[in-house]
């Protein structure tokens, strides 16, 4: 799953570099900023190489095998402390309290969410409604095409309202044997419903990632 996401999140932050210039330049927001020279650029990196490094030795890591997914997130916990902490001085001790809190009542109201899922997911399951959607999707849509248009609508509907993990908790069990009758490749519909879950609706109307747990 992580390598066959490396495709669409090139074209997705493409896209949206494509549409953030085209929209700055409709609205008249590209003049407003002064240009940087080269030099500025070659300076802010140089202050935010350590930072910039940590994605690297995240993906490095999960690819080549030395860590898991779950184990990744504890070590960029433990980096971004370090940098913060030592390294930028932009977490003080005084806020560290704070920090946990904030954290602690994040943590348990998506864990609660994601706990809610699974016990919908598991009830489900045990009355076969997995089977009995997938039955009659498959008796009523004959074209995988129009499934996968279908199943892309309703996942970007529910990722615009639902916690992304608790909506995979839903509707893997759901749409997942639907798109492998229907021939498509589980990596691949995997895939399609990371992306499409990953974005919501900005109050302007314009859609952007959305942040969720397994980003933290």
């Amino acid at each position: 799953m992580f390598i066959a996401g490396i495709l669409p999140g090139i074209l997705v932050t493409l896209t949206l570099l494509i549409f953030a210039y085209f929209f700055a330049k409709a609205n008249g927001l590209a003049g407003s900023i002064e240009k940087s020279s080269w030099m500025d650029v070659l300076r802010a990196g140089r202050k935010a190489i350590l930072a910039i490094l940590m994605p690297v030795i995240i993906l490095g890591g999960i690819y080549s095998g030395i860590f898991t997914p779950t184990e990744a997130a504890v070590i960029a916990v433990a980096y971004s402390f370090l940098i913060g902490f030592v390294i930028y001085k932009e977490i003080k001790p005084s806020s560290l309290v704070d920090i946990l809190k904030q954290s602690a009542v994040t943590s348990a109201i998506v864990l609660s969410i994601i706990g809610a899922a699974g016990l919908y997911g598991r009830m489900l399951q045990r009355l076969r409604v997995p089977d009995m959607v997938s039955q009659f999707a498959i008796s009523a849509i004959d074209s995988p095409l129009l499934f996968i248009i279908l199943a892309n609508l309703l996942l970007l509907f529910a990722g615009m309202f639902i916690e992304a993990a608790a909506a995979i908790l839903i509707f893997v069990p759901i749409l997942l044997p639907i798109a492998i009758s229907f021939g498509f490749d589980p990596v691949h519909f995997g895939i399609i419903m990371v992306v499409n879950l990953a974005m919501d609706v900005h109050p302007t109307g314009w859609p952007q990632p959305h942040r969720s747990i397994t980003d933290s």
